[in-house]
C-alpha cells in the first residue's frame, strides 16, 4: 500500500488532500526511467525501481518530472501542456525527496515527521540501519499551543533524552530540512505559527534546505 496516509487525518489537517492528488503522485518518482505506470506499488519499491536505469544522485537531484494536471497545481506550477511529458519543476523541489509521493508517505496523518524522512534517507540511499527505540521510552511529542515551539524544537528537545538522542541525532537533522513541506507535500514558510528553520547536517556537512545541492549530495556520492 503507498499513500493511504491520505485518509481522514490527512483530509482535516491538509484540506487539499484528496485521493486524486494521491495517485498523481505516483508517476514523478517512476518517470526517471519513462516509466509512470505505477499505481499500487509501496514506496521501497517505486524508489528501486526508478532508480533501476537512473543514477543514484540524479534521482535526488532530477529537475524535471511528468506531473499532471492536481499535482502540477499542488507544486504551484502550470498545468502540463501535453499529457506524459517531463517538465521544470519548481526551484525548492529538486528530486524525489521532495516529490508529494515521499512526503506524504514519510508524514503523521496530521502532521509532518523529520524523524520517518531522516530515518529513510540514512536506512534506503546510506545504508545505515536505525534501531527501533528502547522498550518502555516515550516517543510521543507533547501538543503545544499556537505560537509556542515548532516542531523541530519538540524533536531537539525530546533528542536530549539520553535514551533517544543516539538516533534522533542522526535522522532528525536531515529531515529537518524537509520541514518546508507539509504533510501532504505542500510548501509552506510557518509551522505552528513560526518561521520554519530548514537547515540540516548529514555526517557533519551542513546544508541548507531541502534542495539537498551541496552538503548532502557530497556524502551520498562517498
Amino acid at each position: 500500500m503507498i499513500l493511504n496516509n491520505c485518509d481522514v487525518g490527512h483530509r482535516r489537517a491538509f484540506v487539499t488532500a484528496s485521493t486524486s492528488l494521491n495517485k498523481s503522485s505516483l508517476p514523478e518518482p517512476a518517470s526517471l526511467n519513462n516509466n509512470s505506470s505505477n499505481s499500487e506499488s509501496d514506496l521501497p519499491h517505486i524508489a528501486a525501481k526508478s532508480t533501476a536505469s537512473a543514477n543514484a544522485l540524479d534521482f535526488l537531484t532530477y529537475g524535471e518530472a511528468v506531473v499532471d494536471a492536481p499535482l502540477a497545481e499542488h507544486y504551484g506550477m502550470p498545468a502540463p501542456a501535453e499529457e506524459g511529458a517531463a517538465q521544470a519543476l519548481p526551484g525548492d523541489r529538486r528530486g524525489y525527496l521532495t516529490s508529494g509521493l515521499f512526503l506524504t508517505t514519510m508524514a503523521h496523518p496530521d502532521k509532518t515527521s523529520p524523524t520517518r524522512r531522516g530515518k529513510f534517507v540514512l536506512e534506503r540511499f546510506l545504508c545505515q540501519p536505525i534501531a527501533p527505540p528502547p522498550p518502555n521510552v516515550d516517543v510521543s511529542l507533547p501538543e503545544v499551543p499556537e505560537g509556542e515551539a515548532t516542531r523541530r524544537d519538540l524533536l531537539e528537545a525530546h533528542a536530549t533524552d539520553p535514551a533517544c538522542a543516539g538516533c534522533h541525532i542522526q535522522m532528525d537533522p536531515i529531515g529537518y530540512a524537509l520541514e518546508g513541506f507539509d504533510g501532504i507535500g505542500q510548501v509552506r514558510g510557518m509551522d505552528n505559527g513560526l518561521p520554519i528553520d530548514s537547515t540540516g547536517t548529514l555526517d557533519g556537512v551542513p546544508f541548507e534546505d531541502a534542495t539537498f545541492d551541496a552538503g548532502f549530495t557530497q556524502n551520498v556520492s562517498m
